[in-house]
């Protein structure tokens, strides 16, 4: 399956290499969902160590866990999609940042190579240099 960075090369570029940042990276720009995660799990912990009994203390920090576990996991899963849609594309011929996780209407790209920086709603791309 094509990437949507595979329509953006001329006639005649060949990709030389493609990559995304590293998944330290993802893990930096998630670290709401981290500490999400942390509280939570800390919540139902402390609920399993001191033995709460079954009442509404237990049901409102169970409950309250749970939502911030399911928040993390929110947090994460859009964070990995937006890591996941950035791509860096070297070509014989320039360097291509493309982020986005779908091309628009608006993505019509111009045909001439010169152009520096384009950018539209939902992706972007930068040209380093030329050939």
């Amino acid at each position: 399956m094509a990437r949507y960075a595979d329509s953006l090369l001329t006639e005649g570029e060949v990709i030389v290499l493609r990559t995304r940042q590293h998944w330290l990276a993802l893990m930096s720009r998630a670290r709401a969902a981290l500490l999400l995660w942390l509280i939570g799990l800390v919540l139902l912990g402390l609920v399993i160590y001191f033995n709460v009994a079954p009442g509404v203390l237990r049901d409102v920090t169970s409950g309250v866990a749970l939502i911030l576990l399911g928040l993390g996991v929110l947090v994460f899963v859009y964070r990995f999609w937006v890591w996941w849609a950035q791509d860096y594309v070297v070509t014989n011929r320039r360097l291509l940042k493309v982020t986005g996780a779908r091309p628009t209407a608006h993505s019509r790209r111009s045909t001439t190579p010169s152009s520096r920086s384009r950018s539209w709603a939902g992706c972007s791309t930068t040209a380093s240099w030329r050939s």
